[in-house]
């Protein structure tokens, strides 16, 4: 693998229908037997090597399961590789595909297995027999002998008791921490609807029709939720979860709510079991990275030097006590006894006795330790570092003022976001955001909430069916503080209408487009407005050179060093018709 270890598996055979086979007889003459394996499961073979078999491609598929990913035999390349699903496949195709039938859903289950992130349940005596093979309790097994046979029985008894009570401790302990898993009938290429009230993501999904809005902490870590669009069906470029992030609901989120203006929510499933993000995230639990620790290093050192002492003590009693005539029994009895003195007797079961009750204390905080034996490094720890904002700085953000433009000259003093006197600055503070209510709170991007909040408007996230200012285009309007909202937008002189916004459609954040943008209209406007909200250099680079402001780069210079975070708002109307 990438880490430069070696594995070795066993390849399995399968019709195209999805029966195992097993190789019974291979003949000289190149005529073998197959019988179905009526035993065999996803990840057990029967024996032999099929890489040999003479059967057509076309009868036979062969494949193995190396870290719980599925490769399968290509016979054009002659090697094997492993299965993978909507590579190259333009954005447009899920905007017009159907679904599987029958017939598609039963290859796709044989091609891809069960939607499931199954980790087996290790058997207790497996799990007693692993531990038991330690090379320290071996070791304490041969000192236990030999002091049985020494006449030390009530010292080994109570050596014994203590180990097995150990060994038992830290089986129990690993048990308990072992869990079965979960399994749903969807495949790759399906259409599933996403509830309403929201729903627990059991496959990676592309987002077709509808917004949802969607806890990723079991993923990310970051609490705040976030706001998920669907993949444009003008994107010609093929569909990527790392492009495409913004689009696709990832396996084991929470989907808090979704809204869609008519119609229902709809997405198509890209990925399931172990190839989802949370298989991947459980892939990289159950086989991780080999770290080398010092401190291991460090023990096989000590033990090395231990074992020269020991050694001298062995050839020294056996030439002092052939020199004294003692018989040949007593002379290995002895020292060997001094070998048993390299390892305290009661280390091992002291260190897993210390690290069960650390397992314990961490478990009841709901802190799940995967790698028991990393507890005792860990507590060697004094000083942890933290990277993120929020953990060596406060929490949350300030908003310090809002510079505004009028005819290409920045006002000379910073003002407060609410008197910020050029309506189109107040507006895109306003509309440039992915905030919503969740359940009659605003919630969303630390930063955008304290941008909004600066603004002091408020936002309105209309019923499903009540549409009535903004016609079906809009979901979400945001007014000016003081405005009242509008019932019937017919019974308004259209030059007596409140400046109110409709957020039409949001393209969140993009770290390398290093912007965010959104399509809005006002209250009886013929025409949608553009806002883009994002890094200074970039807004520079999109925005008309005869509109940028002088001293530009100067006036941003001079905020950067003061050690602000500086944000540029930029707008163009969009003299379109609604059909376009």
């Amino acid at each position: 693998d990438q880490y430069g270890q070696l594995f070795v598996h066993d390849v399995q055979m399968m019709t195209k229908s999805g029966a195992r086979v097993r190789l019974l007889r291979r003949s000289r003459a190149g005529l073998n037997q197959c019988l179905p394996d009526e035993h065999a499961t996803d990840e057990t073979t029967g024996s032999a090597t099929p890489l040999l078999d003479p059967f057509s491609e076309d009868s036979l598929t062969r494949y193995f399961f190396h870290k719980k990913l599925k490769y399968v035999w290509n016979s054009d390349q002659q090697l094997f590789v492993k299965i993978e699903v909507f590579v190259d496949t333009p954005c447009s195709f899920f905007h017009h595909t159907a679904g599987l039938t029958e017939s598609d859903a039963a290859r796709h289950r044989v091609r891809f297995g069960e939607n499931r992130v199954n980790i087996p349940l290790t058997p207790i005596p497996k799990l007693f027999a692993v531990k038991a093979l330690h090379p320290f309790y071996l070791f304490q097994l041969f000192s236990v002998i030999l002091w049985f046979n020494d006449e030390y029985e009530m010292y080994a008894s109570c050596i014994v008791v203590i180990s097995l009570l150990s060994l038992s401790l830290s089986v129990f302990e690993t048990a308990r921490t072992t869990y079965p898993s979960t399994r749903t009938c969807s495949y790759p290429g399906d259409v599933i609807e996403i509830p309403k009230g929201g729903c627990v993501m059991q496959c990676d999904a592309v987002l077709v029709s509808g917004n949802c809005i969607v806890n990723e902490s079991m993923l990310t870590g970051e609490s705040v939720p976030v706001l998920k669009t669907p993949l444009s069906a003008a994107e010609s470029g093929p569909i990527s979860t790392r492009d495409h992030n913004k689009n696709v609901l990832f396996c084991g989120t929470h989907v808090i709510q979704t809204r869609f203006k008519a119609g229902r929510v709809r997405a198509v499933v890209l990925r399931t079991g172990f190839a989802t993000a949370k298989g991947e995230m459980v892939r990289s639990i159950l086989f991780p990275k080999p770290i080398e620790f010092k401190f291991n290093k460090d023990i096989v050192h000590y033990l090395i030097v231990l074992s020269l002492f020991a050694l001298a003590g062995f050839i020294y009693t056996i030439v002092l006590m052939l020199h004294r005539d003692y018989p040949v029994g007593k002379i290995m009895l002895r020292a060997l006894d001094l070998i048993t003195i390299i390892v305290p007797p009661a280390l091992p079961a002291a260190m897993t006795v210390g690290i069960v009750f650390a397992q314990t204390r961490l478990r009841k905080a709901n802190i799940f330790c995967i790698a028991p034996n990393t507890i005792n490094i860990s507590g060697g720890l004094n000083a942890v570092c933290f990277d993120k904002t929020g953990t060596l700085t406060e929490d949350g953000l300030d908003l310090w003022g809002v510079v505004p433009v009028e005819e290409r000259r920045f006002q000379p003093q910073p003002g407060a976001a609410q008197s910020a006197v050029s309506i189109p600055s107040a507006g895109g503070m306003a509309v440039c955001h992915t905030l919503t209510r969740i359940r009659g709170e605003l919630s969303g991007d630390p930063l955008d909430l304290k941008m909004f909040q600066g603004t002091r408007w408020v936002l309105e996230e209309p019923e499903q069916d009540d549409y009535r200012k903004f016609d079906q285009l809009v979901s979400t309007v945001v007014r000016p503080p003081g405005s009242e909202p509008v019932d019937n937008i017919d019974s308004i002189d259209p030059d007596r209408l409140p400046y109110q916004l409709g957020i039409i459609r949001q393209f969140p954040f993009s770290s390398s487009l290093q912007r965010m943008s959104v399509v809005a209209r006002r209250l009886g406007a013929d025409h949608f407005t553009a806002y883009v909200k994002g890094s200074p250099e970039m807004v520079q680079a999109l925005s008309r050179p005869d509109s940028l402001p002088d001293r530009f780069s100067e006036q941003l210079l001079h905020y950067t060093r003061q050690g602000y975070r500086v944000l540029a708002l930029a707008y163009k109307p969009l003299r379109v018709s609604y059909l376009k």
